[in-house]
């Protein structure tokens, strides 16, 4: 009787997943044919959407969309529409910048991606905190500095119904962390050496858990604490 051979690898079929952001369906193919636990990172290849998407690799299969960020308040603040919209779509950007940053193999491209997470989640703040906490027009918001608007959060000069009550310190503390992140992101120095968080793997994960509780501090039609 013959020895056995080699073990035969799965054969590389495709399989269909759907897109968290524009909700379509497209058959994705594994980069490899490795049963080394892994993830990968790629776009939707469907036409006008451009988000970014992440995969578990187990076992020769491809798993469900690695998602963890993905929670259901950036829903809920798309469907304010305005500014809290464009706050949903910085944050989302942040992430798919953050799983590239995870999922890239190019240890040269995990430093730009999560540098750039950091800085969309710095105009996100700024966004949020000029457009929905203090209510700025936007001539004055485009004068206005982030520090200038914690400054008005810390002295108490903002509408008592966009905060929720007992919420502030925790929101200016999150706050404070993600404008420091957001800074070191992009700047090489900065004028204060305490203040600044290098954004790493570990550090814009908290900044999105961060900014996560700046929103869940506030008073959003359905977002609760």
């Amino acid at each position: 009787m013959a020895a056995p051979g080699p073990a035969v690898q799965p054969p590389h079929l495709p399989t269909q997943c759907t897109c968290d952001k524009c909700g379509r369906a497209s058959d994705v193919f594994a980069p490899a044919l490795s049963r080394k636990p892994s993830a990968f990172a790629m776009r939707c290849p469907l036409d006008g959407c451009t988000a970014v998407r992440a995969h578990e690799f187990k076992d020769g299969a491809i798993g469900p969309t690695i998602n963890r960020w993905r929670e259901s308040y950036l829903e809920q603040l798309r469907l304010q529409r305005g500014v809290l919209e464009l706050v949903a779509d910085l944050v989302s950007g942040a992430i798919e910048l953050h799983l590239w940053g995870q999922t890239n193999l190019d240890t040269s491209a995990k430093d730009p991606a999560y540098r750039g997470a950091a800085i969309h989640l710095r105009v996100a703040l700024e966004a949020i905190l000029g457009g929905y906490v203090l209510d700025l027009p936007e001539p004055v918001r485009r004068r206005t500095k982030l520090n200038v608007m914690i400054r008005r959060i810390e002295g108490g000069r903002y509408a008592r119904s966009k905060i929720r009550a007992g919420h502030r310190e925790t929101l200016v503390t999150a706050v404070k962390f993600l404008r420091d992140l957001g800074d070191t992101a992009g700047h090489p120095l900065l004028t204060k050496p305490e203040r600044e968080i290098p954004a790493t793997r570990g550090k814009v994960a908290e900044g999105l858990e961060s900014f996560q509780k700046v929103v869940e501090s506030l008073r959003i039609s359905g977002v609760t604490s």
